[in-house]
């Protein structure tokens, strides 16, 4: 089973998403001071949020934080979705776990909004990268 199968499992299960969420906003990976410069902000989130994208070996390194940690909680999710993903796989994402999840109705349309736009952002630089 996939890491996005297994995930929608057990998120049928939990009663309270949000604090699943802030649970996996623990496991995030500490993000480096030395990329938390203006140029890896996004500038389109409500909060704070740094997003690093390393391209090595056919593959896409993710480290990123936010100052919410229910969005940390979903950065860990997207983090772990997209690394066992090739680059051409990144590029024809398409949302699937996320709406499966409902994720548009466990938070405001904004914060919705900024995880789609987080998600392109990281299509869009692997789409740049392959062209180099």
């Amino acid at each position: 089973m996939n890491y996005e199968k297994k995930i929608i499992n057990k998120i049928k299960n939990i009663k309270n998403i949000y604090f699943f969420l802030i649970k996996l906003s623990k496991k995030l990976p500490i993000y480096p001071k030395k990329y938390k410069k203006k140029k890896f902000l996004i500038k389109e989130c409500q909060t704070k949020l740094w997003l690093y994208l390393k391209f090595k070996k056919k593959k896409l390194f993710i480290i990123s934080i936010s100052e919410s940690k229910i969005i940390n909680g979903i950065l860990y999710l997207i983090i772990n979705i997209f690394k066992k993903k090739s680059y051409l796989e990144i590029i024809n994402y398409n949302y699937y776990f996320f709406k499966k999840i409902n994720l548009i109705n466990l938070l405001s349309f904004n914060r919705y909004k900024n995880i789609i736009n987080i998600i392109n952002k990281i299509k869009k630089k692997t789409i740049l990268f392959l062209k180099k």
